[in-house]
Parts: structure tokens; C-alpha cells; sequence
């Protein structure tokens, strides 16, 4: 406990601070493992609770689990357990921090999506794990070794018949964890080598990137990697030929892109391999959709972004378990508490959640693919039921605003402090405050 005496003219004022006020944060360590239907993942899903100030682990908090939907092996979603079960449904964490649990996986094949909550966390309270189910299970090396001894010895002047392959790291390009498709995000390197030493000359390494096959939406095939020790490949769209690289995705897809990565070489007619994965995290998968559907991209670098999910703020975001917190969340927030009956009824939508609002309209609106949702500029408060006061309510948000009414985007415009407010054709003040049902603080 720190007391602070803060000593002014007009009195003394005592400042208690109290462990309480810790900012915990909720994170993802292992967060994405393959398994056979029906049956319990191999591997435990594992969280841990840090402080976000220092950085250290938070023994003693408990982290609860549920799953939420299903995205079957046709990329549909669908909502509830389906048959999967977090095993136990709750835990605490360890003095290390960490918080495990099994999924049982459902009887469906598709990918399983787990929510972790930490409601004791002030801020990442909640993040999103995933069990992929197929009738057989896949495994993969992520950083293996493959073939015999290395430090044989064969005689003088020889190499072992059997070599070693070591894959030793598949650089990602942003932030060494993740990837996308536009361009100076997409090219990942690869690099491996051959042991022992005495082998470098006189075997090559061959590399092969394909669609991941523990997943079921299609990743494409990436234009193949050089042969050598250090290679690459990238992750590219071709409008002009779609039948190369990366499918198009006009709606986004479901989850994120990855790829097996096969690194191999062959010696005396033996062929030794090793195999590792690449897989967008959960912010680029979410950024992904901005470049699949055509959507500004320009705006959304991942410092924005916060994985999980806000019971507030991310409700709209469909498969797309990271979100920008709004520019105007504080506010929200602020009001909500002032005026009886109202709830924040939208917040950040992904580019998939907020096309889906404009479903069979042929042309899409400009909203579409403008809406200042997807950037984290916008926020909108309704009320639940009556009394309503719409009036206190807009008078009390800051610029820039909107009043709207039932299938009408804008009643009352107000852009800043400095520029009058816009009243739209057929309203007056004060009867469209009766007619209104949702502020929206943004432009």
C-alpha cells in the first residue's frame, strides 16, 4: 500500500492506493491446437494473467471458459457448444500466471472457438482460443529436427550417411508473429540447416508451402520458395488470375490464412523432412478483412488493435476476435452511467460484420465499406425503453454527432463546437427528438 500526502494551501488531501487498482491483463500463449472429433485436444489451451504496469504474472485469478460457436468444414458459423466442452470450465491461475484447460472437441468437424474471460482483469478480460476437429489428426513440427546423429563418425574424410535437417525459424513479417497479403506485409522467410556441417555442399534444401490442411478454408498456394538454406515466400492476391496465389474473398473469410511449410533434402535416395506452420494471430486475421473486401486499409495499423473480445465495444465482429477500442468508448461510457434506460448497442464492427448489416443490397451502399465503426471512430447509444431523453442526451455528447431515426441515417447533424447544427428535410426541432432511436457519436 503507497499513501501519497498531498499538501496546498487550501488543505491536505490523503491519496490511498490499494493492490486492487492493479490493471491485470489476460493474454494468449497457446491458444490453437488440431485434434480428432469427439475426442480431447492433446495439448491444454493456456492464458496467463500479467500486470499490465510490470509486466509480471498474477498467480490466484480465476479465468473461466466457454465455447461459442462452431465454424464448420464450409466456413458457415454456428453458434453454441455444438457438442465441445471446455474441461474444467473454470480455473486459476498458477504462480507462473498461467491458466490451462482441455477442450473436448464436438462430434461436427470444423473449428471450435473457446472464449477465455478473466472478469477480475481491467482491461483484456477476454481472449479467444481454437480447437480444430477432423475425423483424423494432423500433426506438425513447428521447430523439429529430423534424420540421425549428427556428430557420427564415419572415418576420416567422410559424413555421416544419415544427416540432421533443423528448420530454424520461419520469420514473420510483423512483429516476427504474424502476416497479410498486402504487400510490404507478405513475404515470410524461411531458413534451415543441414548438420552436420561437412553435408552443406553437396545437399540442397528443398522448401514447399501449401494451404494448411488442419483448417478448412482454402489458403491458396503460394508461388513455391527457392532451394537453399535461407529462402521465402510470400503471401500474394492476383486479380488477374485467381486460380494463383491467394483465393479471392469478397466477404472475408472465416478464419485465419495459414500454411504448411515443408522443408526437405535428399541424400543417397533417403528423403529427410521437416514441417513447420505459419498462421496469421488474431489481429492480422482481423485486419485480413479490410484487404479482402476492398476496405481502406490505411487506417489500421496493429498497434490499434486489442486481441480478444469487449463486452462493450466488440460485439459486432464476426470471427474476428480482436477489435479497435473506439476513439469515443470513454464517452459512451460516461453517458450511459448519466442517462437512465440507454446501452451502448454498437461499437467496432469488422469489415465482415458490418457488410453482413447491408446483406442483399444490390449496389451496397456506400456504408458498406465507409462505416467509420470499422476505424474506431464511432459509437452508438439507444435507449432500452421509455422515458426517453433524447434531448439531454444529444446536448450532452460532444461534436461531431448524429441523431437518427428509424431507417434514416441523420435527423440532427452537428460536425464540431464551432459549426451550427444541420437539421435534416422533413424534421423540425423539437418534435424529432419523439422520433429518434439512436445517437451516434461520430461522423
Amino acid at each position: 500500500m503507497i499513501r501519497n500526502i498531498e499538501d496546498k494551501t487550501f488543505g491536505a488531501r490523503e491519496v490511498t492506493f490499494t493492490a486492487t487498482a492493479v490493471d491485470k491483463e489476460l493474454v494468449c500463449v497457446n491458444c490453437g491446437f488440431s485434434g480428432t472429433v469427439g475426442r480431447a485436444l492433446n495439448n491444454p489451451f493456456e492464458f496467463k494473467v500479467i500486470d499490465k504496469l510490470t509486466g509480471d504474472p498474477v498467480p490466484n485469478i480465476p479465468v473461466a471458459y466457454d465455447v461459442i460457436n462452431l465454424i464448420d468444414k464450409n466456413g458457415n458459423t454456428v453458434s453454441g457448444a455444438n457438442g465441445a466442452t471446455p474441461s474444467p470450465s473454470g480455473s486459476t491461475t498458477d504462480p507462473s500466471g498461467i491458466a490451462r484447460y482441455s477442450l473436448i472437441l464436438g462430434p461436427a468437424e470444423g473449428t471450435y472457438i473457446v472464449r477465455a474471460r478473466c472478469e477480475t482483469c481491467l482491461s483484456g478480460q477476454e481472449q479467444i482460443a481454437r480447437g480444430t476437429a477432423k475425423a483424423y489428426n494432423i500433426t506438425t513440427e513447428a521447430e523439429g529436427n529430423a534424420g540421425g546423429d549428427p556428430g557420427g563418425d564415419c572415418g576420416s574424410g567422410c559424413c555421416p550417411i544419415t544427416p540432421v535437417l533443423r528448420m530454424k525459424m520461419v520469420t514473420l513479417p510483423n512483429d516476427r508473429v504474424s502476416f497479410t497479403s498486402a504487400g510490404n506485409e507478405n513475404l515470410i522467410g524461411l531458413n534451415a540447416t543441414v548438420l552436420p556441417v561437412c553435408l552443406n555442399d553437396s545437399v540442397n534444401v528443398i522448401w514447399q508451402v501449401g494451404d494448411a490442411p488442419d483448417d478448412y478454408i482454402d489458403s491458396g498456394t503460394p508461388a513455391q520458395p527457392a532451394p537453399g538454406p535461407a529462402s521465402s515466400f510470400r503471401v500474394e492476391n492476383f486479380p488477374n488470375d485467381p486460380t494463383k496465389g491467394l483465393p479471392a474473398a469478397p466477404a472475408g473469410r472465416p478464419l485465419p490464412l495459414a500454411y504448411k511449410v515443408t522443408a526437405h533434402i535428399i541424400r543417397n535416395g533417403v528423403m529427410t523432412k521437416v514441417e513447420a506452420k505459419a498462421q496469421q494471430d488474431e489481429i492480422d486475421k482481423c485486419r485480413q478483412e479490410y484487404i479482402d473486401v476492398g476496405v481502406a486499409f490505411t487506417e489500421i495499423s496493429r498497434n490499434r488493435f486489442r486481441i480478444g473480445t469487449d463486452k462493450n465495444f466488440s460485439q459486432d465482429v464476426k470471427d474476428c476476435y480482436s477489435y479497435i477500442y473506439p476513439t469515443r468508448a470513454d464517452e459512451a461510457v460516461t453517458l450511459v452511467s448519466q442517462f437512465p434506460r440507454t446501452k451502448i448497442s454498437s461499437g467496432y464492427r469488422s469489415p465482415r460484420s458490418n457488410l453482413d448489416l447491408y446483406k442483399g443490397k444490390n449496389p451496397l451502399p456506400p456504408a458498406a465499406k465507409t462505416s467509420r465503426h470499422m476505424f474506431g471512430d464511432a459509437v452508438d447509444i439507444k435507449y432500452l425503453s421509455a422515458p426517453k431523453d433524447w434531448k439531454g442526451l444529444w446536448d450532452d455528447a460532444v461534436e461531431p454527432k448524429i441523431l437518427e431515426a428509424p431507417g434514416v441515417k441523420a435527423m440532427l447533424v452537428k460536425e464540431s463546437a464551432t459549426t451550427p447544427t444541420v437539421v435534416k428535410p422533413p424534421y423540425t426541432e423539437p418534435s424529432l427528438y419523439d422520433q429518434a432511436n439512436c445517437l451516434h457519436l461520430g461522423r
